[in-house]
C-alpha cells in the first residue's frame, strides 16, 4: 500500500471511530486536504451546523416556479419536511440516509443511467467502476455513504462530533451537486 493510500486510510479510520474532537475534525480535513475541500470544511465548520442545516430543511421552502413539475414541487416539499423532522429529531442517522439517497438517485437521474442496460443495481462502487466519477467525487460519495450507512460510524458522539460530520456531509453535498450542475 503506497503512502498516499495509507494516509487516506488512516485518516477514514479516525473519521469513522474516533470520540476525540480535535482527531475526529483532523482527519476530516486530512481527507478533504486530498480533493481541495478543506477550506471549504474550515470555513463552514465556522458557521456552524445549524446553518448549515439550513441548506436541506431549504428544500421545504421551494416554490411551484422553482420546479419543472408539481411531482417534483410535492418531492422536494417532502424531503424539505423530512430533513427539518430528522433534524428536530437527532436522527442524523435518517438526515445522511436523505441526503445520500437524494444525491445518488440525482446522479443516477443525471447521467441517464435507467436508460442503461449495463447496470444490475446502482451504487458508488458501480459509478467508480465504469468511469462515471471522477475520484474526488467517489471519495465525497464514500464520505457521505459512510455516514448514511456504514455500521461502524456511529451519531451517538458529542455534540461536536455531531457537528463536524454534519458540515462533512454539506460540504460532500454541495460540491457533488456543483459538479453534477457543471457536467
Amino acid at each position: 500500500m503506497n503512502k498516499k493510500v495509507k494516509e487516506l486510510d488512516s485518516a477514514y479510520n479516525l473519521f469513522i471511530t474516533s470520540k476525540n474532537e480535535l482527531k475526529h475534525r483532523q482527519s476530516i480535513e486530512s481527507i478533504f486536504a486530498k480533493i481541495g475541500l478543506k477550506s471549504k470544511f474550515k470555513r463552514e465548520l465556522q458557521l456552524g451546523s445549524e446553518q448549515v442545516i439550513e441548506v436541506f430543511k431549504s428544500f421545504k421552502k421551494v416554490t411551484r416556479k422553482d420546479c419543472i413539475s408539481d411531482v417534483e414541487y410535492q418531492s422536494l416539499k417532502k424531503v424539505g419536511r423530512l430533513f427539518t423532522e430528522y433534524a428536530a429529531k437527532n436522527r442524523y442517522d435518517k438526515f445522511s440516509d436523505l441526503a445520500f439517497s437524494l444525491v445518488l438517485q440525482n446522479t443516477i437521474d443525471l447521467l441517464g443511467l435507467q436508460k442503461k442496460s449495463n447496470f444490475k443495481e446502482y451504487t458508488i462502487t458501480d459509478l467508480y467502476e465504469k468511469k462515471l466519477l471522477p475520484n474526488g467525487i467517489f471519495l465525497q460519495f464514500f464520505i457521505l455513504e459512510t455516514l448514511a450507512n456504514n455500521k461502524v460510524y456511529k451519531w451517538n458522539r458529542n455534540q461536536t462530533i455531531i457537528d463536524q460530520s454534519l458540515v462533512c456531509l454539506t460540504v460532500c453535498f454541495e460540491d457533488i451537486y456543483d459538479f453534477l450542475n457543471q457536467s
